[in-house]
């Protein structure tokens, strides 16, 4: 594989949800996203992921693209196979470290009721007016978690039957 084990990442992700008192062990873990630094080395990742990875998409959001991989062979974390890989370019004038970046899970319930579980945290609700792939965010430090109604995977398949990717 291209990119390094998540494991560690996740390990320091887990730790802060934990932290927090944020369960999410019945929750479906649905991507992990890995960033970079420049568009040469997006693209660069992106010819080497095309080598044994199918693209599930790549699309134009907010004016720059996003592959969507779904892992030839995905990663193990515990109980759960990571097997779906988001690979943003970097925005315009906004530098990011390589490295993974964050998760995303899928919820069990409506954002409200799974919000009001935890009156004590601010949850980021800026993302669930969206009309397709709404969620909520947590910043946790340098991590970022999101919480989304569906997988990113079906996400792409309507978007595929829409016509819109």
């Amino acid at each position: 594989m291209v990119l390094k084990n998540p494991n560690h990442f996740l390990d320091q992700l887990f730790a802060a949800l934990a932290e927090k008192g944020i369960v999410v062990e019945t929750l479906f873990m649905d991507h992990i996203c890995y960033r970079v630094a420049s568009k040469k080395r997006y693209e660069e990742l992106k010819a080497a992921l095309l080598q044994e990875h199918q693209l599930l998409a790549e699309s134009m959001i907010k004016g720059r693209p996003i592959c969507t991989f779904k892992l030839s062979q995905g990663f193990e974390y515990h109980d759960r196979l990571v097997d779906v890989l988001e690979l943003p370019s970097p925005k315009e004038g906004k530098p990011y470290e390589e490295g993974y970046e964050h998760v995303e899970f899928v919820l069990n319930e409506n954002f409200s009721a799974f919000m009001d579980q935890y009156p004590y945290i601010n949850f980021d609700q800026s993302g669930m007016d969206k009309p397709l792939n709404a969620d909520i965010r947590l910043q946790l430090g340098r991590f970022v978690v999101k919480f989304h109604l569906q997988s990113l995977e079906r996400v792409i398949e309507i978007e595929k039957e829409m016509g819109i990717i």
